[in-house]
């Protein structure tokens, strides 16, 4: 679902233009001061307003006495998720024995209670001959805290690797592929 969000600039007479200091008015609306001279508010906002949803955004300026009242176009802003899987390896291949299993943990972000639950998917990949081959998919659905976990099994020799993805929800795109956390199975 994307809604669209009013950004309403305002001009402090005691601090000056400058852009800076938004917050929420309501569901829809968000009050910004801004540079007077500035009004490109597209290209500040993902960073000033920080949403947390795939929204449509629009610049409106009221006016002053010496400044003509302007509207933006539209600009969509897109959230992405943030997965980052755990236990990592910090990129060394780590030694296991065979038959072990591991429980892996993806922290998607956000994750608040207005929010959809981000599902989280789970793949082990383990080299064989010549190319890697899946050996397993997880699902799992992530808990009020963000997180969602899997466990996998290393049943064979070799060399295995897994990683992990938030995929999209409804107000969030999917999050890009996790690191490879890769282990040596003996």
């Amino acid at each position: 679902m994307l809604l669209e969000t009013e950004i309403h600039p305002q001009v402090d007479p005691q601090i000056g233009c400058r852009f800076g200091d938004c917050h929420r008015v309501d569901t829809r609306t968000t009050i910004c001061r801004t540079d007077c001279a500035c009004l490109m508010l597209a290209a500040l906002l993902p960073t000033a307003a920080s949403p947390v949803t795939n929204l449509f955004y629009r610049a409106v300026f009221a006016g002053t006495t010496d400044l003509v009242a302007a509207i933006s176009n539209q600009v969509r802003t897109v959230v992405r998720e943030i997965a980052i899987l755990r236990p990592t390896n910090g990129g060394a291949v780590k030694p296991i024995a065979r038959n072990r299993s591991v429980t892996f943990t993806t922290t998607v972000r956000p994750a608040r209670p207005d929010l959809a639950s981000a599902t989280v998917s789970f793949w082990s990949y383990r080299w064989m001959g010549t190319s890697w081959v899946l050996q397993a998919k997880r699902t799992s659905t992530a808990d009020a805290a963000g997180l969602a976990t899997a466990t996998f099994a290393f049943p064979s020799s070799g060399q295995w690797y897994v990683r992990s993805m938030a995929n999209p929800t409804p107000y969030n795109a999917n999050s890009v592929m996790s690191a490879v956390e890769r282990y040596s199975v003996n």
